[in-house]
């Protein structure tokens, strides 16, 4: 951690100068001092923050079961070791926000994960359920808690079937009133075909007759029993915990008898009493008892961590941005600088800043922002043996491109860059960006995206899947069945195309070709300088317009669209050139800076040539056709020569730059910006691109492309390619 330490950590910002003396040692004995590198487990962006948790907790999941399997502890001694505990890891997170989502998806990986969760047991699946169960039996004209029950283990239908119900009641009894009075009408006009209506019913009528014997823990107990639902939770992953969270259910029902206060209808109101204080912040959740020999894996805040060592650790949703709400009040308070408040236009009563506001923000922000660093040290050195640290970005195996600004950057990192870091990821990234040899970025590959929506798609285990897993937990030792051998060791038939873009542009294939002829270079032939190339490629000609701040590709759209828009007939001399430009400037088409960004002669020395007499032709017959958009299919084999033999296509997309009907034939033309010496060069380097046009063109009109043509706007010249 003393790499990424030095490179973030500095008195300007943090308080904190981070030498020899404030450095981490090695001092403990029995450890190995070259042991596990730190890795940080970048995950791809899945869309919403929902899923990118999920997706990141799953990833996280998959190493767990990797430690489980292959991680050992120092036990005591060098040669002492022993096999890693789920209770050895230790989840720590900036906040709680996610982290039911994070315990849900450990769950489904049968991962059992405990965290002290903001609304306690409560709103834990398995204790929802019973609580519906139970508002159910006391008042099954609810419809909310019924629905909820017939579509959980203990009524066992599903969307379709109560679709179903209702249907056939709407039509066979429209007297029928709400959820169960169109069940009960369903079972009675049609028993054979809602025979399964009829079995829940009866079943209901029993547990309302023993709630009106029985004390409330009773009552729960034997719906836990007689219905198996007990049995199903053992089956489901992470099954001890879940039953746990139902042992907390049990006595709060206990210290509910023991109080004045009887009968089913007041225990529900009690229930919910509860939760609303918990939910509007009057009273803390509590979360199930889990007990230190309990093998489960912990999820926890980074601030509950201070002081407390585990032997692996992973740092959580690392990529979440910092909260910095408190830098946005109406009335900001400094210690130092005192209050700070927002101005008002007297007149129209709209909010202004004004710099003592600005200056109190951007201090609270630096300060909210430090403190994020003190804490993001307190978190990696929790761990003393293995640490992870996860996060998602938009790529994670081009991560480098983000923090390229970094590269080859000696000693801390400046000030400014650290401050303007959004998350902790940031600051780790821009880091290994500079260079951290002790810090190891896993990106994740396409084969665990894959596998992430392979179980997306599939979801859990269906009822009847789960009921089998019932039957086996009852024998010992349990067997696991054949489907779900089947699940466990599914693999995606179609991996290898994972990573694969369904539609690519033709721009990115030109230049993947000039990638692979820059590959193919002699080896006494000197390579031309990315920079220097760039800059060469994208610089615009000398006799051009006053460029004003445009990079040479954004001159180059420009004068594409200047071609598209342009009444030709009217372009008869440099002025008339000129004019056309102001006119779509004063139509919207272009921005001040755009139209002073190319001029009218170099428009007009388009038409002054050859290609150009025969367009104005053209145009002039209606047979000129510009900025002409087409989608291409094409085999993937055909463009990346490592699928070969794919079946598979996929879709070329790009935009013609004009072509035009002559004789009944097609004349496809081309014009480029690019800083060139000679025509040749320009044809080398986009033949790819043209190719693709001509191959689109002939498609789409079933005619035959005479010529191909390109026309570089620096020599003022063209040639024909193919």
């Amino acid at each position: 951690m003393n790499d990424l330490f030095r490179r973030i950590m500095n008195e300007a910002f943090g308080g904190i100068r981070y030498d020899e003396k404030a450095q981490l040692n090695f001092g403990a004995k029995g450890f190995d001092e070259n042991g596990h590198v730190p890795e940080v487990l970048l995950c791809e962006s899945a869309g919403s923050a929902a899923e990118d948790r999920a997706a990141e907790a799953e990833r996280i999941g998959r190493k767990i079961l990797e430690l489980k399997e292959n991680g050992v502890l120092n036990d005591g001694g060098p040669e002492k070791t022993r096999k890693i505990a789920l209770k050895d890891i230790q989840i720590l997170m900036r906040t709680m926000t996610d982290a039911r989502i994070f315990a849900e998806t450990l769950a489904g990986m049968g991962i059992p994960a405990a965290a002290p969760l903001k609304h306690g047991f409560y709103d834990t699946e398995e204790v929802q359920t019973v609580l519906a169960l139970l508002k159910t039996i006391d008042n099954p004209k609810q419809d909310v808690p019924l629905a909820s029950v017939l579509l959980s283990p203990f009524g066992g239908f599903d969307d379709s079937s109560l679709a179903d119900i209702a249907a056939f009641a709407k039509k066979e009894a429209p007297e029928a009133r709400g959820l169960y009075g169109r069940l009960r009408a369903a079972w009675e006009k049609a028993p054979e075909r809602f025979g399964r209506v009829g079995v829940f019913l009866e079943q209901l009528d029993r547990w309302r007759d023993l709630a009106e014997t029985c004390s409330i823990p009773e009552l729960i107990h034997a719906l836990m029993t007689e219905s198996g639902y007990e049995l199903y939770l053992r089956a489901m992953p992470g099954g001890m915990s879940r039953l746990a969270n139902l042992e907390a259910l049990l006595d709060k029902a206990e210290a509910y008898e023991n109080s004045s206060y009887r009968g089913l209808f007041q225990f529900n109101r009690y229930i919910e009493s509860v939760i609303d204080r918990i939910r509007d912040g009057t009273d803390e959740g509590e979360s199930a008892p889990v007990r230190d020999d309990d093998d489960v894996v912990h999820i926890d805040t980074v601030h509950s961590s201070k002081g407390l060592q585990y032997p692996v650790v992973f740092l959580a949703d690392a990529s979440r941005d910092f909260n910095l709400t408190d830098a946005g009040a109406s009335v900001l308070m400094h210690e130092k600088e005192g209050a700070a408040l927002e101005s008002r236009d007297g007149r129209t009563r709209q909010k202004l800043k004004n710099l003592r506001r600005i200056y109190a923000a951007d201090l609270i922000r630096e300060e909210l922002k430090a403190e994020q660093l003190r804490l993001l040290y307190v978190a990696l050195t929790r761990a003393e043996e293995y640490l992870f640290i996860s996060g998602t970005v938009k790529d994670a195996r081009r991560w480098r491109e983000g923090y390229q600004a970094f590269a080859g950057t000696e000693g801390p990192l400046p000030s400014y860059a650290v401050k303007n870091g959004s998350n902790y990821l940031d600051w780790i990234l821009m880091a290994a960006a500079a260079g951290t040899p002790h810090l190891k970025i896993v990106p994740e590959t396409a084969g665990e995206k894959a596998e992430h929506e392979r179980r997306s798609l599939q979801g859990t285990l269906s009822l009847e899947q789960l009921r089998q897993r019932m039957e086996e937990v009852r024998s010992d030792p349990p067997e696991i069945s054949a489907e779900l051998g089947k699940r466990v060791h599914f693999r995606y038939p179609y991996e290898a195309l994972a990573g694969v873009r369904g539609i690519v542009t033709v721009s990115a294939l030109k230049q993947k070709a000039q990638e692979g002829a820059q590959a193919e270079m002699p080896e006494d032939q000197p390579e031309e300088l990315p920079a220097v190339r760039k800059e060469r490629e994208a610089a615009p000609p000398e006799q051009g317009g006053g460029q004003g701040k445009l990079s040479g590709a954004e001159r180059g759209t420009v004068f594409h669209k200047i071609m598209e828009h342009l009444v030709i007939a009217k372009l008869t001399d440099e002025a008339s050139a000129a004019a056309e430009i102001a006119r779509m400037k004063d139509a919207g088409l272009l921005s001040a800076e755009e139209a002073a960004a190319v001029s009218g002669t170099e428009i007009l020395a388009f038409f002054e040539t050859p290609l150009g007499e025969r367009v104005r032709r053209a145009d002039a017959e209606g047979r000129l056709f510009r900025e002409q958009p087409f989608i291409l299919g094409v085999p993937l084999s055909e463009i990346d020569p490592a699928h070969e033999g794919s079946t598979e296509r996929v879709l070329i997309q790009g935009i013609i730059d004009l072509y035009f009907e002559e004789d009944g034939r097609l004349i496809l033309a081309d014009y480029k910006t690019d800083r060139v010496t000679d025509l040749s060069e320009l044809e080398a380097r986009y033949r790819t691109q043209l190719k693709y046009y001509r191959r689109a063109l002939e498609q789409a009109s079933g005619k035959p492309v005479a010529e191909t043509l390109i026309y570089s706007t620096v020599l003022r010249s063209f040639r024909t390619v193919c």
